[in-house]
Protein backbone atom coordinates (compact mmCIF):
# COMPACT_ATOMS: atom_id res chain seq x y z
CA UNK A 1 0.00 0.00 0.00
CA UNK A 2 1.15 3.51 -0.72
CA UNK A 3 2.23 5.78 2.10
CA UNK A 4 1.52 9.47 1.84
CA UNK A 5 3.07 12.30 3.84
CA UNK A 6 1.25 13.44 6.95
CA UNK A 7 -0.24 16.88 7.42
CA UNK A 8 3.03 18.11 9.00
CA UNK A 9 4.38 18.51 5.47
CA UNK A 10 2.33 21.68 5.13
CA UNK A 11 4.69 23.46 7.54
CA UNK A 12 7.78 22.34 5.62
CA UNK A 13 9.19 20.98 8.86
CA UNK A 14 11.42 17.98 9.21
CA UNK A 15 9.63 16.15 12.01
CA UNK A 16 12.07 16.61 14.82
CA UNK A 17 11.72 15.62 18.41
CA UNK A 18 13.95 13.36 20.29
CA UNK A 19 13.52 10.61 22.83
CA UNK A 20 16.77 11.64 24.51
CA UNK A 21 17.24 15.13 23.12
CA UNK A 22 19.87 17.38 24.63
CA UNK A 23 17.96 20.43 23.42
CA UNK A 24 15.05 19.86 25.84
CA UNK A 25 14.76 22.22 28.82
CA UNK A 26 13.08 22.27 32.20
CA UNK A 27 9.84 24.19 32.44
CA UNK A 28 10.05 27.82 33.57
CA UNK A 29 7.52 29.11 36.13
CA UNK A 30 5.80 31.24 33.48
CA UNK A 31 6.47 32.60 30.04
CA UNK A 32 7.59 36.23 29.96
CA UNK A 33 7.67 38.21 26.69
CA UNK A 34 11.23 38.64 25.43
CA UNK A 35 10.44 42.04 24.00
CA UNK A 36 7.82 44.08 22.17
CA UNK A 37 6.20 42.55 19.11
CA UNK A 38 7.25 43.88 15.71
CA UNK A 39 5.12 46.77 14.53
CA UNK A 40 3.87 44.65 11.62
CA UNK A 41 3.13 41.57 13.75
CA UNK A 42 -0.50 41.34 12.63
CA UNK A 43 0.53 41.49 8.97
CA UNK A 44 3.19 38.81 9.48
CA UNK A 45 0.72 36.47 11.17
CA UNK A 46 -1.89 37.01 8.48
CA UNK A 47 0.63 36.42 5.69
CA UNK A 48 1.71 33.15 7.31
CA UNK A 49 -1.92 32.02 7.63
CA UNK A 50 -2.64 32.94 4.01
CA UNK A 51 0.35 30.93 2.79
CA UNK A 52 -0.51 27.82 4.81
CA UNK A 53 -4.19 27.98 3.88
CA UNK A 54 -3.19 27.95 0.21
CA UNK A 55 -1.56 24.61 0.95
CA UNK A 56 1.94 26.03 0.58
CA UNK A 57 4.84 25.72 3.05
CA UNK A 58 6.42 28.75 4.64
CA UNK A 59 9.56 29.77 2.76
CA UNK A 60 12.69 28.34 4.33
CA UNK A 61 15.82 30.48 4.58
CA UNK A 62 18.84 29.38 2.61
CA UNK A 63 21.47 27.71 4.77
CA UNK A 64 25.05 26.50 4.50
CA UNK A 65 26.85 23.93 6.64
CA UNK A 66 28.84 25.46 9.50
CA UNK A 67 32.52 24.45 9.55
CA UNK A 68 33.33 22.11 12.42
CA UNK A 69 36.01 24.41 13.87
CA UNK A 70 33.49 27.27 14.10
CA UNK A 71 30.95 25.03 15.82
CA UNK A 72 33.61 23.85 18.28
CA UNK A 73 34.74 27.40 19.04
CA UNK A 74 31.17 28.42 19.86
CA UNK A 75 30.72 25.32 22.04
CA UNK A 76 27.43 24.48 20.35
CA UNK A 77 25.65 21.56 22.02
CA UNK A 78 25.47 19.20 19.03
CA UNK A 79 24.37 15.63 19.66
CA UNK A 80 26.62 12.68 18.74
CA UNK A 81 24.18 11.43 16.08
CA UNK A 82 23.25 14.91 14.88
CA UNK A 83 23.74 16.41 11.45
CA UNK A 84 26.14 19.34 11.09
CA UNK A 85 24.78 22.76 12.17
CA UNK A 86 23.47 24.89 9.31
CA UNK A 87 23.79 28.66 9.11
CA UNK A 88 21.42 31.23 7.60
CA UNK A 89 22.58 34.83 7.03
CA UNK A 90 20.40 37.87 7.71
CA UNK A 91 20.49 41.59 8.31
CA UNK A 92 18.32 42.99 11.11
CA UNK A 93 18.03 46.79 11.44
CA UNK A 94 21.31 47.22 9.60
CA UNK A 95 23.25 44.65 11.67
CA UNK A 96 24.68 41.49 10.13
CA UNK A 97 23.57 38.38 12.02
CA UNK A 98 23.48 34.64 11.50
CA UNK A 99 21.07 31.99 12.67
CA UNK A 100 22.33 28.46 13.30
CA UNK A 101 20.09 25.41 13.52
CA UNK A 102 21.52 23.00 16.11
CA UNK A 103 20.50 19.37 15.72
CA UNK A 104 20.51 17.00 18.66
CA UNK A 105 19.32 13.60 19.80
CA UNK A 106 19.61 9.88 19.33
CA UNK A 107 17.27 7.82 17.15
CA UNK A 108 14.92 10.82 17.13
CA UNK A 109 16.06 14.38 16.68
CA UNK A 110 15.28 17.83 18.01
CA UNK A 111 16.56 21.15 16.74
CA UNK A 112 17.05 24.63 18.18
CA UNK A 113 17.88 27.94 16.52
CA UNK A 114 20.55 30.19 18.03
CA UNK A 115 21.39 33.70 16.85
CA UNK A 116 25.06 34.52 16.25
CA UNK A 117 27.03 37.58 15.28
CA UNK A 118 27.54 37.97 11.56
CA UNK A 119 31.20 36.94 11.84
CA UNK A 120 30.16 33.70 13.61
CA UNK A 121 32.41 34.47 16.58
CA UNK A 122 29.85 34.97 19.34
CA UNK A 123 26.44 33.67 20.38
CA UNK A 124 23.91 36.43 21.00
CA UNK A 125 20.73 34.56 21.95
CA UNK A 126 20.49 33.04 25.41
CA UNK A 127 21.81 29.47 25.68
CA UNK A 128 18.94 28.50 28.03
CA UNK A 129 16.09 30.42 26.44
CA UNK A 130 14.14 27.16 26.04
CA UNK A 131 13.45 27.15 29.77
CA UNK A 132 11.11 30.10 29.29
CA UNK A 133 9.99 29.35 25.77
CA UNK A 134 6.35 30.13 25.03
CA UNK A 135 5.84 26.56 23.87
CA UNK A 136 7.19 25.04 27.09
CA UNK A 137 4.02 24.09 28.95
CA UNK A 138 5.62 21.45 31.12
CA UNK A 139 3.83 18.59 29.36
CA UNK A 140 5.69 15.33 28.75
CA UNK A 141 5.98 16.20 25.07
CA UNK A 142 8.44 18.97 25.96
CA UNK A 143 10.92 16.32 27.03
CA UNK A 144 11.11 15.27 23.40
CA UNK A 145 12.65 18.62 22.60
CA UNK A 146 11.79 21.55 20.42
CA UNK A 147 11.80 21.66 16.63
CA UNK A 148 12.91 24.94 15.10
CA UNK A 149 13.97 26.27 11.72
CA UNK A 150 14.37 29.62 10.01
CA UNK A 151 11.70 30.81 7.57
CA UNK A 152 10.88 34.07 5.81
CA UNK A 153 7.48 35.79 6.08
CA UNK A 154 6.88 39.12 4.30
CA UNK A 155 10.61 39.28 3.70
CA UNK A 156 11.35 39.08 7.44
CA UNK A 157 13.40 36.25 9.00
CA UNK A 158 11.36 34.30 11.56
CA UNK A 159 11.99 31.28 13.78
CA UNK A 160 9.33 28.60 13.21
CA UNK A 161 8.96 26.27 16.21
CA UNK A 162 6.75 23.57 17.66
CA UNK A 163 7.04 21.05 20.50
CA UNK A 164 5.20 17.90 19.43
CA UNK A 165 2.35 18.79 17.07
CA UNK A 166 3.47 20.66 13.92
CA UNK A 167 -0.01 22.14 13.51
CA UNK A 168 0.44 23.98 16.84
CA UNK A 169 3.36 26.33 16.26
CA UNK A 170 4.92 29.72 16.92
CA UNK A 171 6.71 32.27 14.75
CA UNK A 172 9.33 34.41 16.48
CA UNK A 173 11.02 37.57 15.24
CA UNK A 174 14.76 38.13 15.54
CA UNK A 175 15.92 41.41 17.08
CA UNK A 176 19.06 43.40 16.30
CA UNK A 177 20.71 42.28 19.55
CA UNK A 178 20.04 38.62 18.84
CA UNK A 179 16.83 38.22 20.82
CA UNK A 180 14.11 35.82 19.68
CA UNK A 181 10.67 37.32 20.32
CA UNK A 182 7.57 35.06 20.00
CA UNK A 183 5.32 36.97 17.60
CA UNK A 184 2.62 34.66 16.24
CA UNK A 185 0.77 31.60 17.53
CA UNK A 186 -0.64 29.27 14.89
CA UNK A 187 -2.98 26.31 15.02
CA UNK A 188 -5.33 24.30 12.85
CA UNK A 189 -9.00 25.06 13.53
CA UNK A 190 -12.21 23.42 12.30
CA UNK A 191 -14.31 25.42 9.87
CA UNK A 192 -17.88 26.21 10.86
CA UNK A 193 -18.97 24.72 7.53
CA UNK A 194 -17.14 22.54 5.03
CA UNK A 195 -15.97 24.24 1.86
CA UNK A 196 -15.89 22.58 -1.56
CA UNK A 197 -12.35 22.77 -2.96
CA UNK A 198 -12.45 20.21 -5.79
CA UNK A 199 -15.24 18.74 -7.89
CA UNK A 200 -15.06 16.54 -10.96
CA UNK A 201 -18.89 16.59 -10.87
CA UNK A 202 -20.13 19.81 -9.31
CA UNK A 203 -23.75 18.68 -9.02
CA UNK A 204 -22.82 15.51 -7.12
CA UNK A 205 -20.41 17.31 -4.80
CA UNK A 206 -22.86 20.05 -3.91
CA UNK A 207 -25.58 17.48 -3.37
CA UNK A 208 -23.37 15.51 -0.98
CA UNK A 209 -22.24 18.73 0.70
CA UNK A 210 -25.91 19.53 1.33
CA UNK A 211 -26.50 16.04 2.76
CA UNK A 212 -28.76 14.69 0.01
CA UNK A 213 -26.90 11.34 -0.25
CA UNK A 214 -28.29 8.20 1.37
CA UNK A 215 -26.21 5.64 3.33
CA UNK A 216 -26.19 2.20 1.73
CA UNK A 217 -27.38 -0.76 3.75
CA UNK A 218 -24.31 -2.40 5.31
CA UNK A 219 -24.21 -4.54 8.44
CA UNK A 220 -21.68 -6.18 10.73
CA UNK A 221 -19.84 -9.06 9.03
CA UNK A 222 -21.58 -12.44 9.07
CA UNK A 223 -19.94 -15.37 10.94
CA UNK A 224 -18.71 -16.86 7.65
CA UNK A 225 -17.07 -13.61 6.48
CA UNK A 226 -13.43 -12.92 7.34
CA UNK A 227 -10.43 -10.66 6.87
CA UNK A 228 -7.47 -11.96 4.86
CA UNK A 229 -4.21 -10.80 3.27
CA UNK A 230 -2.71 -13.43 0.99
CA UNK A 231 0.11 -11.19 -0.25
CA UNK A 232 1.28 -8.84 2.53
CA UNK A 233 4.17 -6.42 1.90
CA UNK A 234 7.57 -7.97 2.56
CA UNK A 235 8.14 -5.92 5.71
CA UNK A 236 4.85 -7.06 7.29
CA UNK A 237 5.79 -9.96 9.55
CA UNK A 238 3.27 -12.48 10.88
CA UNK A 239 2.92 -12.36 14.65
CA UNK A 240 1.81 -14.97 17.17
CA UNK A 241 -1.34 -12.94 17.76
CA UNK A 242 -2.37 -12.56 14.15
CA UNK A 243 -6.08 -12.41 14.87
CA UNK A 244 -7.18 -8.93 15.95
CA UNK A 245 -8.42 -8.45 19.50
CA UNK A 246 -11.97 -7.26 18.82
CA UNK A 247 -15.37 -8.57 17.84
CA UNK A 248 -14.85 -7.76 14.16
CA UNK A 249 -12.86 -9.95 11.75
CA UNK A 250 -9.28 -8.75 11.61
CA UNK A 251 -5.65 -9.73 11.19
CA UNK A 252 -2.43 -8.36 12.67
CA UNK A 253 1.17 -8.03 11.48
CA UNK A 254 4.37 -6.39 12.65
CA UNK A 255 5.81 -3.62 10.46
CA UNK A 256 9.53 -4.40 10.67
CA UNK A 257 10.56 -1.15 8.94
CA UNK A 258 8.76 1.21 11.35
CA UNK A 259 8.71 -1.12 14.38
CA UNK A 260 4.96 -0.67 14.39
CA UNK A 261 1.76 -2.65 14.81
CA UNK A 262 -0.37 -3.36 11.75
CA UNK A 263 -4.05 -4.25 11.84
CA UNK A 264 -6.64 -4.83 9.11
CA UNK A 265 -10.27 -4.90 10.23
CA UNK A 266 -13.41 -5.81 8.29
CA UNK A 267 -15.86 -3.17 9.53
CA UNK A 268 -19.06 -3.71 7.52
CA UNK A 269 -20.32 -5.83 4.65
CA UNK A 270 -23.24 -5.82 2.23
CA UNK A 271 -24.34 -6.41 -1.34
CA UNK A 272 -23.50 -3.22 -3.24
CA UNK A 273 -23.11 -2.08 -6.84
CA UNK A 274 -19.72 -0.62 -5.96
CA UNK A 275 -18.48 0.02 -9.50
CA UNK A 276 -21.88 1.22 -10.80
CA UNK A 277 -21.97 -1.59 -13.35
CA UNK A 278 -25.53 -2.57 -12.49
CA UNK A 279 -24.23 -5.79 -10.88
CA UNK A 280 -24.33 -5.78 -7.06
CA UNK A 281 -21.62 -7.86 -5.39
CA UNK A 282 -20.61 -8.75 -1.84
CA UNK A 283 -18.51 -5.83 -0.62
CA UNK A 284 -16.69 -5.11 2.63
CA UNK A 285 -15.41 -1.88 4.15
CA UNK A 286 -11.88 -2.39 5.50
CA UNK A 287 -9.78 -0.26 7.84
CA UNK A 288 -5.98 -0.36 7.82
CA UNK A 289 -3.84 0.87 10.72
CA UNK A 290 -0.04 0.93 10.99
CA UNK A 291 1.23 2.69 14.12
CA UNK A 292 2.15 2.57 17.81
CA UNK A 293 5.72 2.65 16.60
CA UNK A 294 8.63 2.09 18.97
CA UNK A 295 11.17 3.47 16.49
CA UNK A 296 12.45 6.99 16.08
CA UNK A 297 10.19 9.53 17.76
CA UNK A 298 7.38 6.98 17.94
CA UNK A 299 5.19 9.24 15.83
CA UNK A 300 4.82 7.09 12.70
CA UNK A 301 1.22 6.35 11.81
CA UNK A 302 -0.53 5.31 8.61
CA UNK A 303 -4.25 4.71 8.14
CA UNK A 304 -6.59 3.91 5.27
CA UNK A 305 -10.25 3.08 4.71
CA UNK A 306 -11.20 1.24 1.53
CA UNK A 307 -13.96 -0.94 0.09
CA UNK A 308 -13.05 -4.41 -1.20
CA UNK A 309 -14.85 -7.21 -3.01
CA UNK A 310 -15.37 -10.37 -0.96
CA UNK A 311 -14.40 -13.64 -2.64
CA UNK A 312 -16.70 -16.67 -2.91
CA UNK A 313 -15.61 -17.81 0.58
CA UNK A 314 -16.53 -14.49 2.17
CA UNK A 315 -12.94 -13.27 2.57
CA UNK A 316 -12.05 -9.59 2.33
CA UNK A 317 -8.50 -9.46 0.93
CA UNK A 318 -7.10 -6.09 -0.27
CA UNK A 319 -4.16 -7.86 -1.95
CA UNK A 320 -6.14 -9.80 -4.58
CA UNK A 321 -6.04 -8.64 -8.22
CA UNK A 322 -9.64 -7.43 -7.96
CA UNK A 323 -8.89 -5.31 -4.88
CA UNK A 324 -5.28 -4.21 -5.33
CA UNK A 325 -6.24 -1.19 -7.50
CA UNK A 326 -8.41 0.05 -4.64
CA UNK A 327 -5.70 -0.59 -2.04
CA UNK A 328 -3.28 1.39 -4.22
CA UNK A 329 -5.72 4.08 -5.29
CA UNK A 330 -7.62 5.12 -2.18
CA UNK A 331 -5.88 7.82 -0.10
CA UNK A 332 -4.08 7.21 3.17
CA UNK A 333 -4.63 9.29 6.27
CA UNK A 334 -8.32 8.41 6.49
CA UNK A 335 -9.88 6.83 9.60
CA UNK A 336 -13.57 6.94 8.73
CA UNK A 337 -15.59 5.99 5.70
CA UNK A 338 -18.99 4.94 4.40
CA UNK A 339 -20.70 3.90 1.18
CA UNK A 340 -23.50 6.20 0.02
CA UNK A 341 -25.89 6.45 -2.88
CA UNK A 342 -26.68 9.60 -4.81
CA UNK A 343 -28.97 9.73 -7.84
CA UNK A 344 -28.62 6.01 -8.49
CA UNK A 345 -24.84 5.77 -8.18
CA UNK A 346 -22.52 4.53 -5.43
CA UNK A 347 -19.88 6.77 -3.85
CA UNK A 348 -17.33 6.34 -1.06
CA UNK A 349 -17.15 9.11 1.53
CA UNK A 350 -13.88 9.33 3.49
CA UNK A 351 -12.98 11.23 6.64
CA UNK A 352 -9.73 11.84 8.57
CA UNK A 353 -11.70 11.08 11.75
CA UNK A 354 -13.58 7.87 12.58
CA UNK A 355 -16.94 9.59 12.94
CA UNK A 356 -16.17 12.93 11.33
CA UNK A 357 -17.45 14.78 8.31
CA UNK A 358 -16.09 13.55 5.00
CA UNK A 359 -13.21 15.41 3.43
CA UNK A 360 -13.22 13.44 0.16
CA UNK A 361 -15.69 11.55 -2.03
CA UNK A 362 -14.56 8.79 -4.41
CA UNK A 363 -16.10 6.57 -7.08
CA UNK A 364 -14.94 3.09 -8.15
CA UNK A 365 -14.76 2.26 -11.85
CA UNK A 366 -13.20 -0.27 -14.20
CA UNK A 367 -9.74 1.25 -13.74
CA UNK A 368 -10.00 1.63 -9.97
CA UNK A 369 -11.00 4.56 -7.75
CA UNK A 370 -11.16 8.21 -8.81
CA UNK A 371 -11.67 11.26 -6.62
CA UNK A 372 -14.92 13.11 -7.23
CA UNK A 373 -15.00 15.75 -4.46
CA UNK A 374 -12.74 17.33 -1.86
CA UNK A 375 -13.95 19.40 1.07
CA UNK A 376 -11.90 21.67 3.30
CA UNK A 377 -12.57 20.90 6.96
CA UNK A 378 -9.97 23.06 8.69
CA UNK A 379 -7.90 26.20 8.26
CA UNK A 380 -4.83 27.64 9.93
CA UNK A 381 -5.42 30.54 12.30
CA UNK A 382 -2.27 32.57 13.05
CA UNK A 383 -2.57 35.45 15.51
CA UNK A 384 -0.20 37.83 17.31
CA UNK A 385 1.02 36.50 20.64
CA UNK A 386 -0.82 38.02 23.59
CA UNK A 387 1.26 39.59 26.35
CA UNK A 388 -0.11 37.12 28.93
CA UNK A 389 0.08 34.01 26.72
Amino acid sequence: MKRLPGRSAVLSLSIACCAWATVGHAQSPAYKPAGPLPANAAAICQAAADTLNRGQPLERMRTTVMPADVSDALKLDVGPNASSPEVARMTIDGRSLAAVSIDSGGTCHSSEVAILSGDLKSRLSSADRGAGDIGNTGEDSWGFGLSEEMVVVLGQPMVLSYASDPTEFHLSAVTRDGGIVPTCSGSLKALDKRRLTFASDDKVCRGILDGRQLPLALSHPAPDQSMSLAHPPGHFVTTRRQVADNSLPGIRFRDSVHAAEVEYTLLMTGKVDLDNSGRPRDVGLVSFFDGNSSAGCGTFSDTQILPVYLDDKGRADPSTPANQPMADGFPHGMRGGKLVGYEGKTYVELSPEQAGLSSEVWMVGDQGPTKVCAFQLTRFVVSPVAADQ
